[in-house]
């Protein structure tokens, strides 16, 4: 988290040095793998029944409650309703309603409110 602070300050001087930004780079890739070597771990210290939950959890997901489903389907719709435009994505087929009720219940299954 630091090194995050630490660019958002610096990358709004125009005049810091290349070094300071390779400094903060590492700092940040150091960060990265830490995560990454975490969220390895856990397949070795939880069984695995609770494998999904732990990684969920350690990857900062423990606290959705909501999911959209097919949330591609609007992007973009709020650009054309400002444009007074029609909004009809092309090429990405309408869900069935059994594709639907299918993620409904798989989300459903593990306490998501799906929207």
């Amino acid at each position: 988290m630091v090194p995050l602070i630490w660019l958002g300050v610096t990358i709004q001087d125009p005049a810091t040095p290349y070094g300071v930004m390779v400094a903060i780079a590492a700092l940040c890739g150091i960060g990265g793998a830490n995560f990454a070597s975490s969220l390895a771990d856990i397949g070795f210290f939880f069984p695995k029944a609770r494998k999904g939950g732990a990684t969920g959890v350690n990857g900062g997901l423990g606290n959705v409650s909501r999911v959209d489903i097919l949330p591609f389907r609007k992007l973009g719709e709020a650009k054309w309703r400002s444009l007074a435009k029609p909004f009809t994505p092309h090429g990405t087929p309408s869900p069935t309603p059994g594709q639907l009720a299918s993620a409904r219940h798989a989300f459903a299954a593990h306490g998501l409110r799906v929207v």
